[in-house]
């Protein structure tokens, strides 16, 4: 699992920090609530539908990938695997919804607000997943909507590569408030082919490679200078019996931690970061700086730490 925790100006390192407990938490331990309860995978169109089906786990897909069974296959394991009431939905066909953002921010919130997920200990719904590019591959046609999170700010006149939004569904006066209510992920596919070969990969990292040292290993990469935020996550993922690999850019590494590097020149860690992840990381969590739909950046635009053309190197 590969996650990138983006800063937007209204977030607050500390609640990054606790976003980040929150994915840690939720990835290296299953939760399920209510185990005994039966869990069940349907395909619908209404909030009502998804709350009837007691819904923990919704499923909202780009239409053109809506009828490919490999959106079966991940429903069906994840309902068996973690024990959750799976809904899953077409982007282009949720009643009462318009094909836009905030059209899908309110389905979203329309199934939380019914507070009747069978599995989760408050009632509501725990888990979204997007699947779906934000463009298809013409770069130009809308798939599955990301958020223009600076435009919504009156910030900058471009898009931020942006989820978060859809999982922010606690309203203060007109408009959320920026704290996640649900888990949010997206499967970042354009066709079929890159839809099997990432639930294929999904599913067998769960079933045929369950076990094993790897699950253990993860790599924080710190762009900026979050060091207070780092060790306390290091102190978490130690407790839970995790080995962390470190890459520092600009603070010197905490002293009693045995793998961490430390570097003085912003352009050293790209052949680091490709060597450790091709060595088996569970999870690669780069924290704070810059990004695009390019890579990840220094605090400038001009050099980067990791970008699309590194992707080749990569196992």
């Amino acid at each position: 699992m590969i996650t990138n925790i983006q800063t937007l100006v209204v977030v607050k390192r500390i609640r990054l920090y606790i976003m980040l407990i929150a994915v840690l938490s939720l990835t290296l331990g299953t939760i399920i609530i209510n185990p005994e309860a039966k869990a069940g995978v349907i395909r619908c169109s209404t909030v009502a539908d998804c709350a009837n089906n007691k819904t923990d786990y919704l499923m909202m897909v780009a239409n053109d990938l809506y009828n490919n069974s490999y959106i079966d296959n991940l429903a069906n394991h994840r309902a068996s695997y973690n024990g959750y009431n799976i809904a899953i939905v077409n982007v282009q066909n949720m009643t009462g919804f318009p094909f836009d953002t905030l059209g899908i921010r309110d389905f979203i919130k329309g199934v939380y607000d019914t507070q009747s997920a069978q599995h989760m200990s408050d009632g509501r719904l725990g888990f979204v997943l997007l699947i779906g590019d934000a463009y298809k591959d013409d770069n130009a046609t809308r798939m599955l909507w990301d958020y223009d999170a600076y435009n919504y700010l009156n910030r900058r006149p471009y898009e931020e590569c942006a989820d978060h939004f859809y999982a922010c569904l606690t309203f203060s006066g007109s408009r959320p408030d920026d704290l996640p209510d649900v888990m949010i992920g997206r499967l970042s596919v354009g066709n079929s082919t890159e839809l099997a070969n990432v639930v294929n990969k999904i599913i067998d990292y769960e079933t045929v490679y369950a076990s094993g040292d790897w699950r253990d290993d993860i790599l924080l990469f710190e762009g900026q200078d979050f060091t207070s935020q780092f060790n306390a996550i290091d102190d978490y993922l130690q407790a839970e019996g995790n080995k962390t690999h470190f890459l520092y850019n600009y603070q010197p590494p905490r002293a009693d931690a045995d793998y961490m590097y430390y570097y003085a020149n912003k352009d050293e860690p790209t052949t680091s970061l490709i060597s450790q992840i091709n060595d088996g990381r569970y999870i690669v969590n780069y924290e704070a700086s810059h990004g695009s739909a390019f890579g990840w950046h220094t605090g400038g635009m001009c050099n980067t730490y990791l970008d699309v053309y590194d992707i080749p190197s990569l196992n």
